[in-house]
């Protein structure tokens, strides 16, 4: 499988964890439009936040980090029960998806 090449100014999508990638691909072969939206959505305005989607996490899981710098931890709702976690590097212009869950994540419950 060949990657989509992000356009000009659009975020590059990187999973930071194995939990990330297994999921993502978990998540792919389930929800391939829902996925492909959420491609699209991601790299264009990843801090986007609607309220119905996207939003930023809160309490505990507000905030994460990564190779030592701190990040404000949002969430993409890619389905009923299926979620997306990820960070936004704004310096290199970069998605770090820490995990997929195929089912809704325990920590939000």
């Amino acid at each position: 499988m060949v990657a989509r090449p992000a356009k000009k100014g659009e975020y590059e999508i990187v999973c930071i964890t194995a939990q990330a990638a297994k999921g993502w691909s978990d998540a792919l072969s389930q929800f391939r439009n829902a996925m492909a939206d959420a491609w699209d959505r991601r790299t264009a305005q990843p801090t986007a936040v609607d309220g119905q989607r996207v939003y930023c996490l809160e309490r505990d899981l507000a905030f994460g980090s990564y190779a030592g710098r701190d990040y404000r931890r949002y969430q993409y709702k890619v389905s009923d029960g299926a979620r997306i976690w990820y960070f936004v590097d704004e310096t290199d212009r970069r998605v770090l998806v820490e995990l997929v869950a195929t089912g809704h994540p325990k920590a939000t419950e």
